[in-house]
């Protein structure tokens, strides 16, 4: 993490274990929080603007990660996103005790960055609840966690961006995917296919002589034609990081109610789907090319990978 004056000039290094998903600054500009992990742990970290009085606010299991992070308009109070039981879910920090309260309930698919509306009592997020695809903002209670939906938009707000000003009004980062599938056979020559709106925004794939895509909540299946679209779904919430495994076969990172981050894998030719991997996280999954063996990261950032055979699964 580095601080740079807003005018530009030299970037003074502050920290060098911060994570890339959120930096936030307390009311009194005292204090500067970020996200950090051990081998064990997800930690939120606290230094002064000069790098210097590190002290942890809180800590997690690493199995529940933090992936976000807000400081409350007081200074006794931190909103977090993490890890919880579907896939992520928004919690509130108490400070100095560092007690976490669950504000999210099941049925959410993704959370993203918290903002604070300036009176403390309530924390705005993007979130979108399982089975969809378009991430609306929510206004959770910061006590309570009782929630309502303050969009009801056809466009999707971004995961990695919104801020509250000091009168409450929201900026956040909107998104439309007009996605168009296009073909290039061997002599350059490329053309469209027919396709649905948004699909292919987590991935698209040759698997076989068929065409897969996947967004957050579904796959979808075209013949090399472009025609005979199918869609799939399986018991899992999230269709994320698909890689072809074998001939007919796709490996993803899924996640339910009663499995964190694990590998799945479905085939395309009969929707048939099985649970390659238990969890708590485990994502970023390859296949050998003949869809024998499973490689994967059995945590979240982890810099070791795990492999198994597939043959007899």
């Amino acid at each position: 993490m580095f601080r740079i004056a807003t005018l530009g000039g030299p970037a003074t290094p502050l920290a060098t274990d911060a994570l890339a998903n959120s930096v936030t600054v307390s009311p009194d500009g005292e204090q500067v929080a970020y996200i950090s992990r051990t081998q064990s742990e997800s930690l939120i970290v606290a230094i002064d603007p000069d790098g210097g009085s590190r002290h942890i606010l809180a800590r997690r299991p690493i199995v529940r990660d933090f992936w976000f992070v807000e400081w409350s308009p007081s200074i006794d109070n931190v909103a977090a996103v993490a890890i919880g039981d579907e896939d992520m879910g928004l919690v509130r920090v108490e400070l100095p005790s560092g007690s976490i309260h669950d504000l999210s309930v099941k049925g959410w698919g993704a959370v993203g960055q918290p903002a604070w509306n300036p009176d403390g009592a309530t924390i705005f997020a993007p979130a979108v609840s399982i089975g969809s695809a378009i991430l609306q903002i929510w206004a959770f209670d910061a006590r309570s966690g009782t929630h309502h939906p303050v969009t009801a938009s056809s466009t999707s707000f971004t995961q990695w961006s919104l801020s509250s000003t000091a009168v409450g009004d929201l900026i956040g980062n909107s998104e439309s995917s007009e996605t168009t599938l296009w073909i290039a056979d061997k002599n350059a020559k490329p053309h469209s296919i027919p396709s649905i709106k948004g699909e292919g925004s987590e991935g698209v794939l040759w698997v076989g002589n068929r065409i897969v895509t996947s967004n957050l909540s579904e796959m979808v299946v075209h013949e090399s034609d472009g025609q005979n679209t199918s869609k799939l779904r399986s018991y899992s919430s999230i269709y994320r990081q698909m890689a072809r495994c074998g001939p007919t076969s796709v490996v993803y990172w899924a996640a339910d109610s009663k499995r964190q981050s694990h590998i799945a894998r479905t085939d395309i030719a009969t929707g048939a789907t099985s649970i390659l991997t238990e969890g708590p996280i485990e994502n970023q999954p390859a296949c050998t090319p003949d869809g024998t063996t499973l490689v994967f990261l059995p945590a979240a950032h982890s810099v070791t990978t795990a492999a198994f055979s597939l043959e007899n699964l």
